[in-house]
């Protein structure tokens, strides 16, 4: 059984590809900032949702997948709608949690919920110690 094609993951990925669009193709910084504010309600929405914890596990996938997502694309957009140039070491941390949520979806048509969980805490795993490595007041 496929996820609905209108789940919040869906939009989250439609909405930064949209706005990675609209900042490469040189928008109006207003255009951007709106677009890019609308994307970081909506990821806020998904982090709110995937803490929710839903019963569903393709629901609960779906806002959590969202979440990781978002918070792995942050550095991209942050560089994009900033007008400064992506860097390849910009991008490496999407493709790496884009990567281990493919796997984490895979394992949920799967049915593998063990797998699933292991894919999402990989995802997020890249995350978390990126935002490590950025915030000025963790431990060295």
């Amino acid at each position: 059984r496929l996820m609905p094609m209108d789940g919040i993951l869906v939009q989250t990925t439609r909405s930064i590809r949209a706005l990675i669009g609209i900042a490469t193709e040189g928008a109006p910084a207003e255009e951007v900032e709106v677009a890019y504010r609308a994307l970081r309600d909506q990821c806020a929405a998904a982090e709110r949702e995937a803490l929710r914890t839903p019963s569903d596990p393709e629901a609960r996938f779906d806002a959590r997948a969202s979440a990781v997502l978002a918070v792995a694309y942050r550095p991209v957009l942050d560089v994009l709608c900033s007008g400064r140039a992506l860097r390849s070491e910009d991008a490496e941390l999407a493709q790496k949690s884009s990567g281990w949520l493919n796997l984490a979806y895979e394992a949920l048509i799967q049915g593998d919920q063990d797998n699933v969980e292991r894919c999402l805490q990989m995802a997020s795993a890249f995350v978390d110690a990126d935002e490590g490595a950025r915030d000025p007041s963790s431990p060295a």
